[in-house]
C-alpha cells in the first residue's frame, strides 16, 4: 500500500506542478479541462520533446525505428534505434512510440511531448478506450503513460519528423539490437537542424 501511495503522490505532484505552469502562463483555470491545448503547444523548457518513427521498406517486411530526445530550443539529449523484424508500418510507428516512452521513463523525464508522423498511430493512443484496444501495444503504451509523468503524444507533418525518420532507416532491420545515440555520436554522424 506504500508503494501505491508514493505514486500516487509524485504523479499529483507532478501534474499539480504541470497545472500551476499552465495557469501561470493563461493556458487553463479550475474549470477548464483542456489545460494543453495541442494545436498550440510550445514546449516549455522543462518538457523534453521526443520525435519517434518507423521504418518499413516494403509492406509486412523487416522493419526498424529511431527516435531522438531534445529540448524546446532544439538541442540533442539522446537518439536509439532499433530493427523490430517483421512489421507493418502501423506496428513499426506504435513500436517506436513505445520504445521511446519506456526510454524517457527510464531516463527519469517528468514531462515528454512525443511527435509522430502517423496520424493513425496518434489518434489510436489518444483514444479513449486505449486500456481496451485490441492491439496489444496500444494498451501497453496506454500502461506506460499512465505512471507518474506528464505525456502529450501529437502529430506533426513528416517534413518536421526527418530526423527521426533518418534514424529508423540507420538501422539493418535484418539485425535486432537497440542503440543508445548520446549527443556526441549523434553530432558525428548525422547532420541535420531540429
Amino acid at each position: 500500500m506504500a508503494l501505491f501511495d508514493a505514486r500516487l503522490i509524485r504523479r499529483s505532484l507532478a501534474w499539480a506542478k504541470h497545472y500551476s505552469g499552465c495557469v501561470a502562463r493563461g493556458m487553463g483555470s479550475i474549470s477548464d479541462s483542456r489545460l494543453v491545448p495541442l494545436e498550440r503547444f510550445v514546449p516549455y523548457p522543462d518538457w523534453v520533446i521526443l520525435n519517434v518513427d518507423g521504418d518499413v521498406p516494403m509492406p509486412m517486411s523487416s522493419g526498424s525505428i529511431g527516435g531522438l530526445f531534445h529540448n524546446c530550443d532544439g538541442d540533442w539529449i539522446m537518439g536509439f534505434a532499433k530493427a523490430v523484424g517483421h512489421a507493418n508500418s502501423l506496428q513499426a510507428e506504435l513500436w517506436a512510440l513505445f520504445e521511446g516512452l519506456l526510454l524517457a521513463w527510464e531516463q527519469g523525464f517528468e514531462k515528454v511531448l512525443v511527435r509522430s508522423d502517423s496520424k493513425q498511430t496518434v489518434d489510436l493512443v489518444n483514444s479513449p478506450s486505449t486500456d481496451s484496444s485490441v492491439l496489444s501495444l496500444v494498451r501497453a503504451i496506454h500502461r506506460l503513460r499512465r505512471h507518474s509523468w506528464a505525456t502529450i503524444v501529437s502529430w506533426v507533418p513528416r517534413d518536421d519528423n526527418r530526423p527521426a525518420d533518418a534514424l529508423a532507416k540507420l538501422v539493418d532491420s535484418s539485425v535486432f539490437f537497440f542503440t543508445c545515440l548520446l549527443r556526441t555520436s549523434i553530432r558525428s554522424g548525422l547532420a541535420f537542424k531540429l
